[in-house]
Formats: structure tokens, sequence, C-alpha cells
């Protein structure tokens, strides 16, 4: 039985259910301020995945959580997403999980937003 996820497709959906306090983080719901990276980063990726194998889940990456408990205060905070994609894709299929997951990564624009 898989936990029915909505997806946001745009940064005024995401920051809308942030207003409303409908991102908690949970037993379906991760959110993260950016991907870490090196072998201890993706360790800590892949049991985040991992939890999510039996039911699904969402992991919300570019979301700053200023309180460290699940119901803390948000804010959006975009981060490059060049090849944000293809780490979690290969933390989900390089053996760091018993089976392999099938995942899908889906980019929300930010509005005005440049990398620097």
């Amino acid at each position: 039985m898989s936990v029915p996820t909505w997806i946001p497709r745009t940064e005024a959906a995401l920051q809308e259910a942030m207003n409303d306090g409908l991102l908690q983080e949970g037993h379906a719901l991760d959110i993260k301020r950016q991907l870490d990276t090196g072998p201890k980063a993706a360790k800590s990726l892949a049991v985040d995945l991992a939890a999510f194998a039996g039911d699904g889940g969402c992991i919300y990456v570019g979301i700053e959580q200023y309180a460290k408990t699940a119901t803390g205060p948000l804010s959006l905070a975009p981060i490059s997403l060049q090849g944000q994609a293809e780490r979690v894709s290969q933390v989900a299929r390089c053996g760091l999980i018993d089976e392999p997951l099938d995942l899908r990564c889906n980019a929300i624009p930010a509005t005005g937003w440049k990398p620097g």
C-alpha cells in the first residue's frame, strides 16, 4: 500500500502549502535544506530513501526548516538542481539500499532565483 502524496507543481503551490502548515515531516515526508555530498551524506540519503520503500514518500529539497522539530517554521531556500536528480538516483540504485528503488524527481522552478 502506498501513501497518497500531493506533489506541488509550482513555487506558489509549495509556498501556500508551507503557509497553511501542510508540510510537516513524518512517515511520508522529509524536508532538507540541501543534499550534502560525500560517502557519509550518501549513506544518510540512502537511509531516508529506504524509509519510503514500503509505503512511498517525498523528500523536498530547498526548504529551510528553522526549528529542529517536524512542525517548525519553513521557508523556501532554492538550490541549483544541476546534478541533483542524478545523485539521488545513483544513491537509490548503488547498493546502499537492499532493493534498488524506483523514484521520480520533480523540479519546481523558483521565481526570480538565479544560482550564484
